[in-house]
């Protein structure tokens, strides 16, 4: 279905346009790139920043998408939101288990992909610190995304999380940091 109505468009625009077909390659050439150049970042292909470091005595591992330009969200996603993961099995120091550990991913990435990041939010930093894994956004200004949460509360109910909301349109948690997450405009 999608791909009909994007050929329907594509005619519409080519008829309008009266683009000739001697023109086609180079126009759909442009289309592609313009097409792919728009297309929303992807976290799963994205590359990742980590960082191992220690805490208050105790080690605290991070992990963020290496955006090119992080800043050019602030002034539309002004909310903080963090879902925090009290994790199950720790060793002495707070870090899960590395068996644990794996047995996450799948939960990991569910959370990571949780807001739609060209629409409600950007994740910008995953702690794990304490026996916790905390999940850092930036949202839009809607308690509507409440229910993405819950959602995913009521599908893992092994699973003890939180979250916490507040407003942030300085981005003062990524600013005040501890550690440099991203670099200042």
């Amino acid at each position: 279905m999608q791909m009909e109505s994007f050929r329907a468009t594509l005619f519409r625009i080519l008829a309008f346009m009266k683009v000739s077909l001697k023109k086609w390659p180079l126009f759909l050439f442009l289309m592609l790139a313009l097409s792919a150049w728009s297309q929303p970042y992807d976290l799963e292909t994205m590359e990742w920043v980590t960082l191992e470091t220690e805490y208050e005595g105790l080690p605290l591992f991070l992990r963020h998408p290496n955006y090119e330009d992080i800043w050019k969200f602030q002034f539309e996603y002004t909310q903080l939101f963090c879902i925090s993961h009290e994790l199950d099995k720790v060793t002495d120091n707070g870090l899960p288990t590395e068996a644990y550990n794996e047995s996450l991913f799948d939960f990991d990435s569910e959370v990571i992909h949780l807001f739609d990041p060209n629409a409600y939010g950007t994740l910008f930093l995953i702690e794990t610190y304490g026996g916790s894994r905390h999940y850092w956004f930036y949202i839009t200004p809607s308690k509507a995304l409440f229910p993405k949460f819950y959602e995913l509360q009521a599908k893992h109910p092994d699973k003890k999380l939180d979250f916490d909301y507040r407003p942030d349109s300085n981005w003062d948690f990524i600013k005040n940091y501890p550690f440099e997450l991203y670099k200042p405009r």
